[in-house]
């Protein structure tokens, strides 16, 4: 510190000497003269880093240097293992003799240099994890009608249809159905499609649904429909959060560092540790495998590299992380076709659980009245190169009893990834949603690999299915390469071989091209038994705010020419699009149009199609003011000084911003950014703080008729900020309104007056031919 490098070596003993005489007195009433040590006062630093003020250590007879319990602590010293001696009920260790610790003591300075090696210091641990603590959006109360109507005429004939969702949103949870609809020569058809309530708890990271579900499906069995209640853990409300086990990098630092960490040659954050042994946890990795690199700095520049290499994979939970899922309900089919079809009643439930770094377990079980099956696996991984896994289930229903059996072995990386999966299936197997007349393939396997390779990709992947009652066996191959070949532009070849039956064998190449902006284009070829078919396009995509964008296409394929254009118009209150096509020589064209309109916080609003989440932006009653959502223009508010977000990331954190260049300027306002995290398929209303502040320009006179003087502070009656009164009486008042008392004071005088400042559109109106009374002096204050 700058006052200890300013002491000279003879004051600074005579310092010390002074603390610890004023310390005396207590020390001898608390009994410390009894005691065999010595107190002392000295300078410390620890491993170069030294302490902001002198500390008081002990020493005894001998010279021999004692430190506290708490200041051991307190440097993260480990204690000795030697017994301590005991003043006044303190614990007091001996450093001076320790073989990890070298003492250097200077009675001249009264300094205390200690240096232990890195060993001696506790372990400091520290997490490379973002923070992810961010309050939640209360969600307001409301309701919206999503809708996507399109009418197309093709063939002589003209027909509408729709997909249509309804939904409402309250602090309790939020609703929806969806229904599909159509109108043609049969007349309208309607059909509902999901029906559900759900409550989503990003505190426990659950949600509840009453009403239309997927079940989560498991091991052995797939997802299928059902009505009824489904409780489960949905890590969706909490974006970021960190379900896989991440690398625990470990190091041991000597003085003060800085360590950097690199995952992938990609810097992914930096901590500073203190002397003693490390770690840091929650390393940001992606998924599959790949190095990490640890740099070490100290103060002196000097580092010091490692490198460990990791497999992570979202097949492995955390330890001790419970994933979950409970259905109870009917069991639904025809979905789409009809509204209902509800059959058995059918429960069923999922687990997953991280044993350890290394080990997940899980387990399936579900039942109806005409199937039951239950099934257990677990994943491993194998000495951080990859994850293996297996599976049994076993089935229960009119076929008899079944089993399935599962094994799997994955490696995922930058260099080289690889699969191989594999499915053995009795004959008598089944599953809910199966199917009555579907019987599982004896024998099923899937292999994949990939590489990089020159900047891009090759790989290949393998499928075969045995199957049983006489049915075709069925294989496929593919072969592909993904290869940039200028700035700009990728090329895609493929090979495709299918033999179910009858072998058919299929090769093409598409290449892409990036034309800046949100141009792009693209051309491919393709052969196959029936000849070649050639496909070109170009494209400039609409932007995420009011604007248009356009695709046009044409294709050739066995002498059939196939031309289309489409058209695409986002405005606010919807979007609009016209698709035009000719297939030889019949023509086809359709309109359509997609949005949205509801209620939100007590106001009505029209918008286009509402995303995940979505929001009511209020910026006072001004029009105009450029609103843009995680730096994207969204577009300009309405005459009620409003617009609608209509795609926010659900849960997650969204920034939306307006322009402040935008507002009149006698407005201000608190923050021109509010960060947002709403719930799902819920409305928030996010409202800006704005203060008009509207300037006055006063001129004021004494009841003498003499202008007000020159640095006379003026200021409304009760407040405490004062303003500066100019030559000839003006005073300029940055915000007034309405009619204010005022007061004025100069020296020991002071008067008062009162001003009703004119309404109207005028920044900054000027009020003449005010007279300021004088009042008692103020000498008495």
């Amino acid at each position: 510190m700058q006052t200890r490098s300013s002491r000279s070596g003879a004051t600074r003993p005579a310092l010390l000497a002074l603390l610890l005489a004023a310390s005396a007195p207590a020390l001898a009433a608390e009994g410390a003269t009894a005691s065999p040590l010595e107190p002392t006062l000295l300078e410390v630093s620890v491993n170069g880093q030294p302490m902001e003020e002198p500390l008081l250590l002990q020493r005894d007879a001998a010279g021999g240097l004692y430190a506290s319990e708490a200041q051991l602590r307190h440097w993260r010293i480990n204690l000795p293992a030697a017994a301590p001696v005991t003043v006044d009920g303190e614990a007091w260790y001996r450093i001076d003799n320790q073989p990890a610790i070298a003492a250097a003591f200077s009675a001249a300075e009264q300094t205390l240099a200690i240096d232990a090696r890195p060993e001696l210091f506790e372990r400091q641990s520290a997490s490379l994890a973002a923070d992810q603590s961010f309050e939640m959006t209360p969600s307001g109360n409301g309701g919206f009608l999503n809708y996507d109507l399109f009418a197309e005429h093709s063939g002589g004939s003209t027909s509408a249809s729709g997909v249509i969702e309804a939904g409402a949103f309250t602090r309790f949870g939020t609703g929806s159905a969806g229904f599909t609809v159509r109108l043609g020569d049969g007349g309208m058809r309607l059909r509902r499609l999901d029906t559900s309530w759900t409550i989503d708890r990003p505190g426990s990271l659950t949600s509840l649904r009453l009403g239309d579900a997927v079940t989560t499906g498991g091991v052995g069995v797939a997802p299928f429909r059902f009505g009824g209640i489904q409780y489960a853990r949905n890590f969706a409300t909490r974006p970021g959060f960190l379900t896989m086990p991440l690398p625990v990098l470990e190091g041991t630092a000597a003085v003060p560092s800085v360590v950097d960490v690199y995952v992938n040659n990609a810097l992914q954050g930096s901590r500073e540790v203190t002397p003693g042994p490390f770690e840091l946890t929650n390393v940001p990795v992606q998924s599959g495998g790949g190095s990490v690199q640890l740099v070490m700095r100290d103060l002196l520049g000097r580092q010091i590299v490692t490198e460990q290499s990791y497999y992570a994979s979202n097949a492995l939970l955390r330890p001790g992380l419970h994933d979950f899922s409970y259905e109870l309900g009917f069991a639904r089919s025809g979905y789409g076709s009809r509204s209902g079809g509800y059959g058995a009643p059918i429960a069923a439930t999922s687990h997953r659980y991280g044993l350890s770094d290394a080990v997940t377990i899980e387990g399936h079980a579900q039942a109806s009245r005409a199937v039951q099956a239950a099934g257990a696996g677990v994943n491993l991984s194998l000495f951080d190169l990859g994850i293996v896994g297996g599976s049994a289930t076993v089935s229960r229903s009119g076929r008899g009893t079944g089993a399935l059996l599962a094994g799997s072995l994955e490696r995922r990386g930058s260099g080289l990834s690889l699969g191989l999966r594999g499915e053995y299936a009795s004959a008598d197997y089944a599953f809910i949603g199966m199917g009555e007349e579907n019987r599982p393939a004896r024998l099923s396997g899937q292999a994949f690999a990939d590489m990089s390779l020159l900047g891009g990709s090759l790989g290949v992947n393998l499928i075969h299915r045995d199957r049983r009652d006489g049915d075709a066996d069925e294989s496929l191959a593919g072969l592909f390469a993904n290869v940039p070949l200028i700035d700009g532009m990728t090329a895609q070849l493929f090979a495709r071989r299918a033999v179910s039956g009858q072998a058919q064998t299929v090769l093409g190449a598409h290449f892409a091209f990036s034309l800046g902006g949100r141009r792009s284009a693209s051309a491919s070829v393709e052969h196959r038994a029936g000849g070649l078919s050639h496909n070109f396009s170009y494209q400039e995509n609409a932007p995420a705010g009011i604007g248009g964008g356009y695709r046009a296409s044409a294709s050739i394929a066995g002498g059939r020419r196939t031309l289309e254009s489409v058209y695409t118009w986002n405005a606010a209150p919807a979007s609009f699009s016209a698709h035009l096509s000719r297939a030889g020589s019949s023509t086809g064209a359709r309109v359509s149009a997609r949005g949205s309109f509801g209620l939100v916080g007590g106001e009505g609003f029209a918008a286009r199609t509402l995303g995940a989440s979505f929001a009511r932006v209020q910026v006072g009653r001004h029009a105009g003011v450029r609103v843009y959502a995680d730096n994207q223009l969204i577009g300009t508010t309405a005459a009620d000084g409003s617009i609608m977000v209509p795609s926010l990331r659900a849960f997650d954190r969204n920034v939306i911003r307006i322009e402040e260049a935008d507002l009149p300027l006698d407005v201000q306002i608190g923050a021109t950014e509010v960060a947002v995290r709403p719930f799902a398929r819920a409305g928030a209303v996010v409202r800006f703080a704005l203060r008009r502040e509207r300037g006055v320009l006063l001129q004021v006179r004494l009841d003498d008729g003499s202008a007000l003087p020159a640095g006379a502070l003026v200021r409304v009656a009760g407040a405490p900020e004062m303003h500066v009164a100019a030559s000839g009486g003006e005073v300029y008042m940055p915000s007034l309104d309405g009619t204010a008392a005022l007061e004025a004071s100069w020296g020991d005088r002071r008067c008062t007056f009162q001003v009703t400042v004119p309404e109207g559109d005028d920044p900054q109106p000027r009020v003449a031919g005010l007279v300021c009374r004088t009042a008692a002096t103020y000498a008495a204050r």
